[in-house]
Formats: C-alpha cells, structure tokens, sequence
C-alpha cells in the first residue's frame, strides 16, 4: 500500500487488485480497483488515460486528505487511547474462534502497556 500512496503524492494515478483494500481510490477517482486480469487492467489504463489531468488532481488530493501528518497523527492518537484505555479486543472480528491469534491475558497485557507508556515499567 505505501508504493500505491507514494505514487498518488506524486500525482501517479494508480491501478490496484481488491486485495490492496483502498477502495477509497475508486470512489475518489485517484484511480481504478480491479479484479485483476489483463484484460481488466488494460481497460482501467485506458479509462485513466482518457481523464489523465483530472486523475492526476485527485491522486494528489486524496494523499493529501488521508494521509497528511494531522490526520495520521490524529488517527494513531486515538488507536493508543483506545489500546490504554482497554477499549481494543484481541479478538479479530468475523473470524472464528479457533483461528483466532493466541494474545495474552487482554487485562495483564493492557496493564503492562499502561505502565509501558507511564514509564513505571521497569
């Protein structure tokens, strides 16, 4: 995915299978999701290269709404207050049970970041 975003900063629209999960480029016009195949890919090129200037204005536009320093910083913030605080579970939603990772006991390991972040962990 940073390969994907460095391009769009640069104005490089880009073209990315489903998997990539930055669905958000479609919807935005910074470039095109595909289910890919060559054929696909080759058509997305060209859709792209028919509306390269406006393509281009939209790669560096979602770059700089998405991942600019405030908002990144903002984000990260809050995934740290919510982890502090006990408000993230180890558990992965939609996947069952058995496959689940193997964590720790989720209060020691809250406790232990807690104390991490305060400095009180020797």
């Amino acid at each position: 995915m940073l390969a994907s975003i460095e391009a769009m900063a640069c104005a490089t629209p880009i073209v990315v299978s489903r998997e990539a999960d930055i669905p958000f480029v479609e919807n935005e016009q910074a470039g095109m999701v595909i289910d890919f195949d060559v054929r696909t890919a080759a058509e997305a090129l060209r859709t792209i290269t028919k509306n390269l200037a406006s393509f281009q204005r939209n790669a560096r536009r979602v770059v700089a709404q998405h991942f600019n320093g405030a908002t990144v910083s903002a984000t990260f913030s809050a995934i740290f207050t919510r982890a502090l605080s006990g408000g993230l579970s180890s558990a992965a939603p939609g996947v069952p049970e058995e496959i689940q990772p193997a964590w720790a006991d989720e209060a020691s390991c809250v406790e232990s970041t807690a104390s991490i972040a305060s400095g009180s962990d020797s």
